[in-house]
């Protein structure tokens, strides 16, 4: 399952890495294991590391086991819409 990070904290900058602040956010609250596909992976940086041209998508995969019962992946899928505050307070 993905999220669009970028949709989901508009307020955070383009330049900002919002697909791992979302990812490590849902570890810390949900225990949801994820990866970010966005800015971290692909921007364009300097030799500092400073973003100089954001990537295209800034993603967040949720990783679902296999083995999953249907209570778990429902705990998971919940998660982010009851817990994630993030949004609120950037």
């Amino acid at each position: 399952m993905y999220v669009d990070a970028r949709e989901y904290l508009q307020n955070v900058l383009e330049t900002e890495y919002s697909a791992d602040t979302l990812a490590a956010f849902a570890y810390a609250v949900g225990g949801i294991r994820a990866v970010a596909i966005g800015n971290m992976m692909y921007a364009e940086k300097d030799e500092a590391g400073c973003i100089l041209k954001p990537s295209k998508n800034d993603f967040v995969r949720l990783a679902v086991p296999r083995t999953c019962t249907r209570l778990n992946t429902f705990y998971s899928l919940q998660t982010p819409s009851k817990k994630f505050t993030l949004r609120k307070t950037f």
